[in-house]
């Protein structure tokens, strides 16, 4: 789909118009990578041709990085208690909207869960982060899923 409104400037949307909530709460990520997948099979019989495709299986995953202080202020909004924040699901709502142009676009992955946490630590002039693998049960780009939802689960959501 095109752009229906006019860009400021021909402003278009980068990186630094990410903003990323975790449970309500702003955090700032030096990167942020999400994929969705569905990984369909193809029904074939005794023929070259495809018959038909399976429903699949979808995921989304991802990663992000934090500074080390970010991080550390999200470990305990995950966990208050001090354990477990492995365990605890999420969601990150991103929002994407340059400076000056009104066109915002929002993803919204739910059901995050922490995979992996990563710590590297090097000399140099660059703040320290965490890199952070996580798996997701959902996306919604833009109020849309990429599966029908009704199908999967049974009802409407």
């Amino acid at each position: 789909m095109a752009i229906s409104v006019p860009l400021i400037n021909g402003v278009r949307h980068s990186y630094a118009s990410i903003e990323a909530k975790v449970n309500g709460k702003r955090f700032y990520c030096t990167s942020l990578n999400y994929n969705e997948k569905n990984e369909f099979g193809t029904l074939r019989a005794n023929s070259s041709m495809p018959l038909g495709f399976t429903a699949g299986d979808y995921s989304v995953d991802g990663d992000f990085e934090m500074p080390l202080e970010d991080f550390t202020d999200f470990l305990s909004v995950l966990a208050p208690s001090g354990t477990g924040y492995m365990n605890v699901m999420f969601d990150f709502d991103v929002t994407y909207q340059a400076s000056g142009n009104i066109y915002v676009i929002n993803h919204f992955i739910s059901g995050v869960r922490m995979k992996e946490i990563g710590s590297s630590r090097s000399q140099g002039n660059e703040a320290l982060r965490e890199k952070v693998s996580f798996e997701a049960l959902q996306l919604k780009r833009n109020g849309k899923f990429g599966l029908d939802v009704t199908l999967s689960l049974g009802f409407d959501i």
